[in-house]
């Protein structure tokens, strides 16, 4: 009876340094919003109640000054199953939002579905938004295949009939949400994960149902540009289901990039955490003033399509009536002017713009369907040459701009092969994101965010580095795939008809061959 007295106190006291330990070491580092080790403990079995509703006062903060509603909060009827479950965590859930409750809608006017992953140790909270295109034409918004779509990454303008597991696959295709990139541990690695698909076609910032007619005038199609009652009802979502965050990174990818940004405001007022970071990958809001010179500001035309097409006036006006707040002002005919008006309203916020100084995708959506010298030029290359020359400016201009926030960074490395230069933030594909002018790559530009003090990340690759990663630099086999086939510069041609089966076929043919009689193919050793 002693010993067994005996090893069961042992046991109980080991146990006890254990917990102590690892107590001490969460305490350790501990940070806003994250629990300590008794409160992870209790949550596992009593998750936290939401603290954080829909008030009178969000409500009234998101209208214009005549009274206008910009952005409805509605939620889900009492007697609607979402399907989440409150106490299970660290594994991605689908949720389901009722659409004729909420007008949550896909474009098709299916109900829309996102993703969560639920943290029991930190109420701090990770918002990516799904990349995708955009559509703001009955030929645009049918487009929906290969390497032309205007869906979002998960596929499809819908929402019921994509495949729950589907939406969880695509969870892991960014370094914020991914599960999968071993030995990376970014300060936002045990908050809650929230995974918004993208199938409104308008940024977020939509808010119309839309019947475009064919050029020839013989048919119809309706999309829901519900993209603000979406963000309305997964706001409402959030408030009335989780705890308010400590700390909130809003990110995204491409058109998620470009709503990240848009967004920030709305998600940062509605949900009110006391720390806030912004990480835009891929979606560059360039200055682009309506009355300025377009050989100057190439992205105006871009610009005033899709304001248009998507009736986004409410929402812009609105920022702009919220900068009057702010020491920089946001003009709505300008829309790149967004970037100093969150940098000077939300001081103490950090902001980063990650995206490659030629990116073949934005530039295709930017220039492609409102410069006819692009639209109707018969070779691929003077294509490829006409967009960068645009692409080139309005990232210059960028970049002055940022050069005057001290609160909003930049990571700009010159080009790579793989997906024609588009998007930063793809796990495992860190080598090729790389500025060789400073040595800085995209998990540099992440903690600079997240962990930095002082002004965040400049990182910008010069001119001779952008010459060098456009001509062979990047040697590895998925870079030189989407250089020999063309693939890179073929990602530019999203809008152009027939494109995608006119190349360089021929010439790619012998400089393959070449490349395999001289070694000098990524197999050649």
């Amino acid at each position: 009876m002693l010993r067994a007295k005996s090893y069961k106190n042992i046991l109980l006291g080991k146990a006890c340094v254990f917990a102590l330990a690892f107590s001490s070491s969460i305490a350790a580092q501990a940070d806003t919003g994250d629990y300590g080790f008794w409160k992870y403990l209790r949550n596992l079995t009593n998750p936290p109640a939401a603290n954080n509703p829909v008030d009178q006062d969000l409500i009234e903060a998101v209208k214009l000054n005549d009274g206008t509603q910009v952005i409805e909060f509605k939620n889900n009827p009492s007697n609607h199953n979402d399907g989440f479950k409150p106490g299970l965590y660290g594994v991605w859930q689908t949720v389901t939002m009722n659409g004729a409750a909420t007008g949550a809608k896909c474009a098709d006017g299916s109900n829309y579905k996102f993703a969560v992953k639920r943290s029991a140790r930190s109420s701090n909270m990770v918002i990516f938004l799904e990349g995708g295109g955009g559509c703001w034409s009955y030929e645009s918004c049918s487009i929906s295949s290969g390497g032309f779509t205007n869906s979002g990454l998960i596929g499809g303008q819908e929402g019921n009939n994509i495949p729950n597991g589907t939406i969880l696959a695509a969870t892991q295709m960014s370094l914020a949400t991914t599960a999968l990139r071993p030995g990376y541990h970014p300060k936002f690695e045990n908050w809650t994960k929230v995974y918004l698909p993208y199938c409104t076609q308008d940024l977020g910032v939509g808010a119309i149902k839309k019947t475009y007619t064919s050029e020839d005038g013989t048919k119809q199609r309706s999309i829901y540009h519900h993209g603000l009652k979406v963000q309305g009802a997964v706001i409402s979502w959030l408030k009335g289901r989780l705890e308010r965050p400590g700390q909130l990174l809003m990110t995204g990818q491409s058109a998620g990039g470009f709503a990240s940004e848009l967004l920030y405001h709305t998600y940062r007022t509605a949900l009110e955490p006391q720390k806030g970071y912004m990480l835009n990958d891929a979606g560059p809001i360039v200055p682009a003033p309506q009355n300025g010179d377009v050989s100057r500001y190439p992205s105006q035309y871009a610009h005033q399509t899709v304001t248009e097409a998507w009736d986004a006036y409410n929402f812009l006006r609105w920022l702009e009536e919220q900068s009057h707040y702010a020491g920089s002002q946001f003009d709505y005919e300008n829309m790149g002017t967004i970037s100093s008006f969150l940098s000077n309203y939300w001081r103490n916020d950090r902001f980063l713009l990650a995206a490659a100084r030629k990116d073949n995708t934005i530039s295709g959506f930017s220039y492609n369907s409102f410069f006819d010298e692009i639209l109707y030029e018969p070779s691929l290359n003077k294509r490829d040459q006409l967009r960068d020359q645009k692409r080139l400016i309005d990232m210059d201009n960028k970049r002055a701009q940022l050069n005057q926030l001290g609160n909003y960074g930049y990571f700009a490395p010159g080009y790579r092969p793989l997906l024609g230069g588009h998007v930063l933030t793809l796990p495992l594909v860190e080598a090729s994101t790389k500025n060789e002018d400073d040595g800085k790559e995209i998990r540099d530009a992440i903690a600079s965010l997240m962990e930095g003090s002082g002004n965040v990340m400049q990182s910008w690759e010069g001119n001779y580095g952008l010459w060098r990663d456009k001509n062979g630099r990047y040697n590895d086999c998925l870079n030189y795939f989407f250089d020999i086939t063309d693939r890179d510069k073929k990602g530019g041609d999203v809008y152009i008809p027939n494109a995608n089966t006119e190349g360089n076929d021929l010439g790619n043919a012998l400089e393959f061959i070449g490349d395999v009689l001289s070694g000098g193919t990524c197999l050649g050793g």
